[in-house]
């Protein structure tokens, strides 16, 4: 019973690698409960440190989600303003004036033969 309660430990490990927050508490917390009563300490001590990191990791991963989004709109709006530089650009290449830079002014990648 012990083994296969550490087997378990380990296996709560696999899902908060996962992503897989709440399964994981569910299954640590069980796997406390039953190591604290038939008395193996330190299955139950493996399980609160299993716990506290898999808080962590949550707490972790809902500051990088917020993170996630954050980059998504600060490129989104990156994009809203390079629409309207490519929209002002054709409005004034249209009304007939000149000017000495490429149409869209962007860097070109160049690949040489050997």
């Amino acid at each position: 019973a012990d083994l296969a309660s550490k087997c378990t430990v380990n296996e709560a490990y696999n899902y908060i690698h996962a992503g897989k927050i709440n399964e994981a508490l569910v299954m640590l917390r069980k796997v406390k409960k039953d190591s604290a009563l038939r008395g193996d300490n330190l299955t139950a001590s493996m399980c609160k440190s299993a716990i506290l990191f898999a808080k962590r990791v949550g707490k972790a991963s809902l500051y990088e989600g917020e993170e996630q989004q954050q980059q998504q709109m600060e490129k989104e709006t990156v994009i809203e303003e390079e629409k309207k530089s490519v929209e002002n650009e054709h409005h004034y290449l249209s009304s007939g004036k000149r000017r000495q830079l490429t149409v869209d002014d962007f860097q070109r990648i160049r690949i040489f033969r050997e």
